[in-house]
């Protein structure tokens, strides 16, 4: 995942921070299928078009009719749910998530939200 700056990170936190049913955050354990390890990954369901730069240059193909697309980048995804307070699921808690952003980046972070 690319940032071209801090303030694009913390928005783009802030838009995968809501919880629209526009995508997941979930845990796919392909070390039982012979993989290295599991893998942290995002499908996408819907509103495609909001979704900020960072995450639509990592759009990969998507499986079925319901997942248009899915995002792979297991570190930051993990990055998400260690450091930023996210869960593996649809439902985020903004409160939670939004405590562990540095106060000068709230603007951006919010910015995110509301897209």
């Amino acid at each position: 995942m690319k940032f071209v700056s801090p303030e694009q990170y913390y928005e783009t936190l802030g838009f995968i921070a809501k919880s629209d049913g526009s995508f997941e955050i979930y845990r796919e354990d392909n070390q039982n299928q012979g993989a290295w390890s599991h893998e942290v990954r995002m499908n996408c369901y819907s509103n495609l078009q909001k979704f900020p730069a960072p995450l639509k240059n990592k759009f990969t193909k998507g499986r079925g009719k319901k997942v248009k697309h899915r995002i792979n980048c297991n570190e930051f995804f993990e990055d998400l749910v260690n450091n930023h307070g996210f869960s593996l699921s649809q439902i985020q808690n903004l409160v939670q998530i939004r405590a562990t952003i540095p106060q000068q980046y709230h603007v951006d972070f919010d910015r995110g939200y509301n897209l």
